[in-house]
């Protein structure tokens, strides 16, 4: 149920959404997504240290 839920509404499927579509290489989105999550979390993380050294200060 859970593992249903989480491919419907979290982009589990998105690779046989892009091969249904014709796309060439259907995989081509796992490394940009890991990319942008990456540094998604390095912004969040640099913020947090920033914040916590003014609020020390």
């Amino acid at each position: 149920m859970i593992y249903n839920w989480h491919n419907k509404f979290c982009g589990g499927r998105s690779g046989g959404s892009r091969r249904q579509y014709g796309s060439v290489n259907p995989a081509g989105i796992i490394a940009p997504a890991i990319v942008a999550t990456f540094i998604s979390m390095l912004t969040a993380v640099v913020y947090c240290k920033v914040k916590d050294r003014k609020r020390r200060v």
